[in-house]
């Protein structure tokens, strides 16, 4: 309504002008008004009709209280945006600089208008973005499958009570979330890697004795192929993972570590094989390679290696020995029995191979292309598979009649670069582009297919994103986020820089490049315990330390800040104030190479933009950021002022305690003199609206007087003004219901006083309407009418 009585006011002083006017022109008969009569009645009419128009544009629910809902893409519930001061509504109505103003208030310049409204407008744009930001970062953290398809896989491994908590709601209880074996296990290895992250150790040192202790066969099989390749023991120097999958380091360091796994493997199946069988392997307890290729040979018989060629090694053919003997990678044994053939005159080219794969020396391209043209001779009349398998490990070809299984087939592939002596790229790469992408995951796993051997395939040619996106795929997260926080911290695996990416990101140009988006397998693991666990949450989020969220900020930090949002453990989880005024150590002082400080801050950050202005006051304080809290706080309090509710008075109340712990020097770190000016002169302002609260004008005036904000003489008025320029902003936002404050005491002691200075409340009053006149910033309309209506009370 107080649009409506400005419009009023201006209404009841045009109708005294023209009864005053037609009071001259009567004796003509008619209405007779002057040129500087008309010109006056003009503008006033004008001046109505042009608030006229200002109302009836207006929306019909545009009440203070209105808010307005922008049901943005981030959220569905909206952002709630409050409504722009009525100062910035006559933006797009033209107005005239040179007129006058009825009220008397002061002319209405271009320059002042933009002077106010901008600012308005950009703190509105600015914090509607804040906003929009953390509400897009929250989407994404808060994300807790990454599609459909993990969903139903993994719908029978979520915990029990989960849910997303909020601020002021009662605490989560920690250690409550249901952990499996394996997540147990798994976490105490985080848990070591953090508390010795100032430790230079090898990661997969933590994870080597994981097998014997997890749950099932299937994980300790799988883990052991992990552990296979995630060791550090070459000597990699690449700055980049893209370089270092294609040096000559990683590709030695892939194939002796599939090799070594896949011989050891053998060489275990030959022992259980024997173990079984002791009574016909015949052993006689003599130790060595030979003699347990002798023994399984007694069991399994070499009979099924086709017709045996050459000479015999004990009882078996020599062929037979040398093929098992390479099988489990014993090149003694290897050399052994290839002097035995040296006087076959057929394969004197592929025992001198075999002898120089002992010494590990490279084989030159004579020397291949003379074994190539004795197998091209003896091929066409070889009857002995192991022979044949011999030759074809060499060469880099199949024998099939003795692959028996996948394990078989990786190592007639892998050994050819062993006995070579040399890795080429292109060998590894033909490698993986034939199991990944010509037969691809429907040949090994189609038609009751064992999806086991495919990730074999997989992690043992070097594909290690693929596995570990298999793993999650097929249930075994556990095992897919720690083989992926051991690649990522040795920097094997190719991470996605984009962490709003898929889990699986394939090169379009190259198939057999892929990224892992590390940062969302990470989130997609933590979602399970993070509110009922926040410490282990926030162990395995220390990994995310050096990726950024999708608006750019710290990734960590941002994780904490959602787990310190869901949680409402502020006190557990950055620390709080002791008697003495100190911070005390809290989870977040577990974590090395950060700082503590920026965390903190940024959780303040994020309360202050969802609206907890008084948490993040706290928590900036809590940070050492005490110019942060106090200007966050004087603007706070600033906004407010006008309404005067519960949320001011805790605000004015943590206001004085933040004063207080200032003078006494208890804050380890001072605020700027010009943010403790502002916060003690707000601080005073509250003083003087208890006072008038309470009906102590005197006291009141007496604190407005000493504050030397508001003049209380009309020959003040010109100091002060000249002086605004030296007020802060937070100080100007609250001038209007200072002024008018003021103003309404002024009235209260002029119509409570029996014997009052007439002259001197005028005065004062005089001094006010003036002020708010001179100076360049612009009241609320309502204001002015208010401020007028004290006035003529004294008038």
């Amino acid at each position: 309504m107080s649009v409506f009585d400005d419009l009023l006011y201006r209404a009841d002083n045009l109708t005294n002008k023209s009864q005053k006017f037609g009071f001259q022109g009567q004796h003509a008969g008619h209405l007779e008004l002057t040129k500087e009569q008309t010109k006056s009645l003009q503008s006033d009419l004008d001046d109505i009709f042009r608030r006229s128009d200002s109302i009836w544009g207006k929306d019909k629910d545009g009440d203070e209280t209105t808010k307005l809902q922008s049901n943005l893409f981030f959220s569905r519930k909206g952002i709630t945006i409050s409504s722009v001061e009525r100062a910035t509504a006559p933006l797009q109505q033209p107005v005239d600089a040179e007129q006058p103003s009825v009220s008397g208030l002061g002319s209405f310049t271009e320059g002042g208008v933009e002077h106010r409204l901008n600012p308005l407008l950009m703190n509105l744009v600015e914090k509607t973005t804040e906003r929009a930001e953390l509400e897009a970062e929250r989407s994404f953290l808060n994300q807790k499958i990454v599609d459909d398809g993990i969903t139903k896989l993994y719908t029978r491994k979520k915990q029990k009570g989960g849910g997303n908590g909020v601020r002021g709601r009662k605490e989560a209880p920690v250690g409550k979330a249901f952990f499996d074996k394996d997540t147990v296990v798994f976490a105490r290895c985080v848990q070591k890697i953090v508390a010795d992250a100032r430790v230079s150790r090898p990661i997969e040192s933590y994870f080597k004795d994981v097998t014997e202790k997890l749950e099932t066969s299937d994980s300790q099989k799988m883990w052991e192929k992990v552990m296979a390749i995630m060791t550090t023991d070459a000597v990699i120097s690449e700055n980049t993972v893209e370089k270092l999958r294609e040096c000559d380091n990683w590709l030695l360091h892939l194939t002796r570590s599939s090799l070594h796994y896949l011989q050891k493997q053998y060489e275990l199946h030959m022992e259980t094989v024997v173990q079984r069988n002791l009574a016909k392997a015949r052993r006689g307890g003599i130790p060595g390679v030979l003699s347990l290729v002798d023994a399984y040979l007694n069991v399994r018989g070499s009979g099924s290696g086709g017709k045996s060629q050459d000479a015999m090694y004990g009882s078996h053919p020599a062929w037979c020995v040398l093929f098992h003997a390479l099988r489990v990678g014993d090149y003694n044994a290897v050399k052994t029995v290839a002097e035995t053939l040296k006087n076959s005159p057929s394969c004197a080219t592929l025992v001198k191979v075999l002898l120089n794969a002992y010494k590990s020396e490279r084989m030159s391209e004579e020397m291949r292309t003379k074994l190539m043209t004795e197998w091209k001779y003896e091929s066409v009349g070889c009857t002995d598979f192991h022979k044949k398998a011999v030759y074809c490990a060499s060469l880099g070809l199949e024998c099939p009649e003795v692959s028996e299984s996948l394990e078989d087939w990786l190592w007639s592939r892998l050994i050819f670069t062993r006995i070579e002596g040399h890795v080429a790229l292109t060998t590894i790469k033909s490698l993986q582009s034939l199991i990944s992408t010509d037969c691809g995951e429907e040949y090994f796993m189609g038609a009751d297919g064992n999806w086991q051997l495919y990730f074999t395939a997989l992690w043992l040619t070097g594909q290690l994103e693929r596995g570990i996106d298999l793993l999650v795929r097929k249930e075994f997260l556990p095992l897919a986020i720690h083989a992926a926080i051991i690649g990522y911290q040795s920097k094997f695996i190719n991470i996605s820089t984009d962490v709003t990416e898929p889990l699986l990101v394939i090169d379009k140009d190259d198939y057999t490049k892929v990224k892992l988006n590390f940062a969302r397998l990470m989130l997609l693991y933590v979602k399970n315990f993070e509110l009922s666990n926040p410490d282990v949450a926030l162990d395995y989020c220390y990994f995310l330390r050096k990726l950024k969220s999708p608006i750019g900020s710290n990734l960590f930090e941002s994780c904490v800040s959602r787990i310190v949002y869901i949680t409402g453990q502020i006190g557990e989880i950055l620390g709080r104030f002791d008697v003495q005024g100190n911070r005390q150590k809290a989870l977040i002082d577990r974590y090395s190479g950060i700082d503590v400080g920026d965390v903190i801050a940024r959780v303040a950050a994020d309360c202050n933009t969802q609206g907890e202005t008084l948490d993040a006051v706290e928590l900036y304080i809590l940070a050492e950021r005490t110019d942060d809290a106090v200007k966050l706080l004087s603007k706070y309090i600033g906004t407010r002022m006008l309404e005067r509710g519960p949320a001011y008075e805790a605000a004015v109340k943590l206001a004085q305690e933040i004063a207080i712990l200032h003078r006494e020097n208890r804050l380890n770190k001072a605020a700027s003199m010009t943010s403790l000016t502002v916060l003690h002169m707000l601080i005073d302002f509250a003083t003087f609206f208890q006072l008038c609260k309470e009906d102590r004008n005197k006291e009141a005036l007496e604190v407005i007087r000493r504050l030397q904000i508001i003049p209380l003489n009309s020959e003040e008025v010109h100091g002060y003004v000249a002086n605004f320029q030296l007020i802060p902003d937070e100080i100007r936002h609250c001038l209007p219901e200072l002024c008018l404050e003021t103003m309404r005491v002024i009235v209260e002691e002029f119509e409570a006083g029996e014997n009052a200075n007439v002259e001197d409340y005028r005065d004062k009053a005089k001094a006010i309407i003036l002020f708010t006149a001179m100076i360049p910033y612009r009241f609320p309309a309502y204001m002015n009418t208010k401020l007028l209506e004290q006035q003529s009370k004294i008038n």
